[in-house]
C-alpha cells in the first residue's frame, strides 16, 4: 500500500464507492492511471492501491464473507470507451483479476458509445451497476 496523499491535479475523473463503513475514491490521473484512495478522517484521503488493470473511471462494491469464503471487492471499470468489465480482489485491494465484460456498447441504442460506470450497489438480486452512456449523436443517458 502506497499511503501517499492524493493529489488532484488538472481535470480528474473520480468515483466514490461505499464499502461497508469505508469510503473509497477512484481517481483517474493525467496519464490515465487509476489510484484507489481510502478516506482517513473527515478531509484527508490516502492512496491505498494503484492497480494496473484499470485505466478509466472505476466503481467498487464489497461482497460480504459467506460460509467458507472471505469477503471480496468487485470493481467495474472501462475497457476502451465502449466496454465496462468487472474485476475481483480480496479486501486488501492489492491484486485484481479480470472477470470479463459485463456491458458493451449496443448499436442503435441509447448506449451505443462512451460507457462509464457511475455506481455499483449490492442488492438482494445481485449487483446493481449504474453507468453513463452516449448514443451516436452524443446524447448522454444513464443505464
Amino acid at each position: 500500500m502506497d499511503g501517499s496523499k492524493l493529489a488532484l491535479d488538472g481535470n480528474p475523473m473520480m468515483r466514490a464507492s461505499v464499502l461497508g463503513t469505508k469510503t473509497m475514491l477512484s481517481f483517474v490521473g493525467p496519464k490515465k492511471e487509476v489510484s484507489l484512495a481510502l478516506a482517513k478522517g473527515s478531509d484527508s484521503w490516502r492512496v491505498t492501491a494503484t492497480p494496473d488493470l484499470f485505466h478509466g473511471p472505476t466503481v467498487l462494491v464489497k461482497i460480504p464473507a459467506r460460509a467458507g469464503k472471505k469477503s471480496s471487492i468487485i470493481a467495474f471499470s472501462t475497457r476502451g470507451s465502449r466496454t465496462i468489465f468487472q474485476a475481483r480482489s480480496s479486501d486488501d485491494l492489492e491484486k485484481f483479476r479480470d472477470y470479463g465484460d459485463v456491458v458493451e456498447a449496443r448499436r442503435n441504442k441509447f448506449d451505443s458509445a462512451q460507457l462509464s460506470p457511475l455506481s455499483a450497489r449490492l442488492i438482494p438480486q445481485g449487483i446493481l451497476l449504474i453507468y453513463s452512456a452516449k448514443n451516436a449523436q452524443g446524447k448522454l443517458s444513464v443505464g
